[in-house]
């Protein structure tokens, strides 16, 4: 494995099951499992894909290759040319921004906010 972290897919699914094993899932909830492409091998991203595809209301998100640009949508409405260039000087502007590193619950609040973000500044509005 690439990386051996609590944010590799395998530990994802192992949480996700426990969770739904322990809370249960009803007909109206969705799993949603949101990863960056470039950090994982493909089989594993694969394994995923599949077990959404064989499940109803799993989905899977795939970022790549930068994440952050997502996260920074939560922050502001555009994303500036510096953030732009380079996912390290994403990171490196995502810290200024948010304060004691990154916590769900701060983002979580802002996703209606962050889509609104991205879709306005999606240049061919592909959405």
């Amino acid at each position: 494995m690439k990386y051996e972290t609590k944010s590799t897919p395998k530990w994802l699914l192992d949480r996700a099951i426990k969770y739904i094993e322990k809370e249960g899932l009803i007909d109206e909830e969705e799993l949603w499992f949101v990863m960056d492409i470039d950090r994982w091998e493909i089989e594993q991203i694969r394994e995923i894909a599949e077990l959404c595809k064989n499940n109803t209301n799993w989905h899977i998100a795939i970022s790549n290759p930068c994440f952050e640009v997502w996260l920074y949508f939560h922050k502001s409405p555009t994303i500036p040319d510096e953030v732009k260039q380079s996912c390290k000087k994403a990171k490196i502007k995502l810290a200024t921004l948010t304060k004691n590193g990154y916590n769900k619950d701060e983002y979580i609040i802002k996703i209606a906010d962050a889509i609104k973000n991205a879709k306005d500044s999606d240049s061919c509005h592909c959405y």
